[in-house]
């Protein structure tokens, strides 16, 4: 039997909640088990987060509990304990004068202990919006990968038209690698969203990557990345700019939404530049839009790319402005400081 408080224990479901996402119902549970105390876990398939709740009487087996039941019976309960106790066949919760008994079978078999190697520390806030922005342009089924090597964290996303980058500082003399599904990805930053915590301690769990907090620990499965990709990724990043161009980003961005409004999710638009004049255009059924702007006269180039993903990318940005650099092979917009930055294959 343990009690916790109730604003607590709510907080703890929202984490779960955000982590396990809605994708998939069936994993749409929360694992109770003790283990040096009372701990819960959930799993949306790849991301497994545990999450210690306190010192408890120890108790025999797993149980497993549906998070949406869990939410209905805590969803107007506040400044009270919620008191929990696992029965041979149930788990029952108590609040004030309000019970539900749950009856289930407990497992035998705890969940595996994460023990880990310790790579680095980071900023929450940093690595959340690293996720966020370079997620931001893939899709289901696409990867996010996610780079430590000499004192910076590289997080990128890439499609067949777009390279989104974000460089994350840090301190650490080690390397490591992984790629890791599109949606755990975006599970991964809702979770960090709600956390409270300043600082994660990233580690290495068999090739997994381990994100440590306080009093949870988020063990995130994925892909080795082949050396060849980081090399590659390397080299784009390290073109050097030929030519730069500085544009309002609410401009820039005005221009990308209508683009993205006018067409259809898949169809491209296109940026191109001839003397003076930096060129916005797309065309779908029959419509087609352009818009200019007149800058000074340089490097002529044409990139084509989707309007909507550039959207996505460009709204996480965060910046009054943007520069644009021709590259041998790309253009590179990026915001000022530099850690933003999405590639853009020249035509």
């Amino acid at each position: 039997m343990i009690a916790i408080d109730a604003s607590a224990f709510k907080k703890m479901l929202i984490l779960c909640d955000k982590l396990c996402g809605t994708v998939e119902p069936s994993l749409r549970y929360i694992s109770f088990y003790h283990r040096d105390g009372l701990r819960m876990m959930t799993s949306d398939g790849c991301a497994r987060l545990e999450i210690f709740v306190g010192v408890s009487n120890p108790f025999f087996g797993v149980y497993n509990v549906p998070i949406d039941l869990l939410k209905v019976f805590l969803s107007d309960i506040k400044g009270e304990d919620v008191v929990m106790d696992f029965e041979e066949h149930s788990v029952i919760f108590r609040t004030g004068n309000e019970i539900m008994r749950i009856k289930t079978k407990p497992l035998e078999k705890l969940p595996e202990k994460v023990v880990f190697e310790r790579l680095c520390s980071v900023g929450k806030s940093d690595f959340g919006d690293a996720v966020n922005f370079t997620s931001s342009i893939l899709d289901e089924g696409e990867f996010l990968g996610i780079h430590l090597e000499g004192n910076t964290i590289i997080t990128y996303g890439s499609t067949s038209d777009l390279l989104a980058v974000y460089f994350v500082p840090t301190f650490s003399k080690n390397t490591f690698s992984i790629r890791i599904p599109y949606t755990t990805a975006r599970h991964v930053y809702k979770f960090l969203e709600h956390c409270d915590d300043f600082e994660l301690n990233l580690g290495d769990f068999f090739g997994d990557l381990v994100i440590k907090l306080q009093y949870m620990t988020l063990d995130i499965c994925g892909e080795m990345v082949p050396r060849e990709e980081i090399e590659k990724l390397k080299k784009i990043i390290n073109e050097e700019s030929l030519d730069r161009l500085e544009a309002r980003v609410d401009i820039f961005s005005r221009f990308i939404r209508k683009a993205s409004g006018i067409t259809t999710r898949g169809m491209r638009m296109e940026i191109s530049r001839f003397g003076d004049t930096l060129r916005f255009s797309a065309r779908s059924q029959g419509v087609q839009y352009s818009a200019d702007i007149i800058t000074k006269e340089g490097k002529a180039f044409k990139v084509s790319f989707s309007p909507h993903k550039m959207r996505s990318a460009l709204s996480r940005m965060k910046t009054k402005k943007v520069y644009l650099d021709i590259t041998t092979n790309y253009l590179r917009i990026s915001n000022v400081s530099g850690s933003k930055i999405v590639f853009i294959p020249l035509s």
